[in-house]
């Protein structure tokens, strides 16, 4: 295994072990998608479809997608460990977060040189651009022009409302 997997091996785990730790039972539940009582809501129920309507204003209909995938996606994270996650981003990454529909946070961590097209991503979410010195990660409108950019060792919040595709390494 090498150095560079071990790292990241070591990170999940961590993360794991976070998670569990501050999570705990909530963090169970929203993985299996269940509330107290056992029961769950689906969006082609009609309590589902009922949920989804009330929440239509909220903008979270639609869960966050990112093509291609990043290299590592961590689900159902309550806020606060979504925004550990960020703030602790593993060097030579780019890591921020996002808000699912069921209410939790799905944080990325992306590492390959690309253009990452975004779908359902929303309002100011921290970010942390913790790649090699000089590497700036872009943030480009649906015309393709720059909308933001985060400099190499800058860590701030970014608005991905205007966000259509995250440029890594320009």
């Amino acid at each position: 295994m090498t150095p560079q997997k071990r790292v990241l091996a070591a990170l999940s785990g961590l993360l794991m072990t976070l998670l569990c730790v501050l999570g705990g039972a909530q963090a169970a539940q929203a993985s299996t998608g269940g509330d107290t009582d056992g029961t769950r809501v689906t969006s082609s129920s009609e309590s589902g479809q009922a949920l989804r309507a009330a929440f239509a204003d909220r903008g979270t209909l639609a869960n966050p997608g990112v093509s291609p995938a990043p290299e590592n996606t961590y689900s159902n994270l309550s806020g606060s460990l979504a925004l550990t996650f960020v703030n602790t981003c593993p060097q030579w990454r780019f890591c921020t977060y996002q808000r699912q529909d069921n209410g939790q946070y799905r944080a990325y961590d992306f590492y390959r040189c690309a253009d990452y097209r975004l779908s359902n991503w929303k309002d100011v979410r921290a970010s942390y651009n913790h790649q090699s010195p000089g590497t700036t990660v872009q943030f480009l409108g649906q015309s393709g022009s720059e909308v933001d950019h985060l400099d190499s060792g800058e860590q701030r919040s970014v608005s991905y409302g205007p966000v259509w595709t995250i440029r890594l390494c320009s």
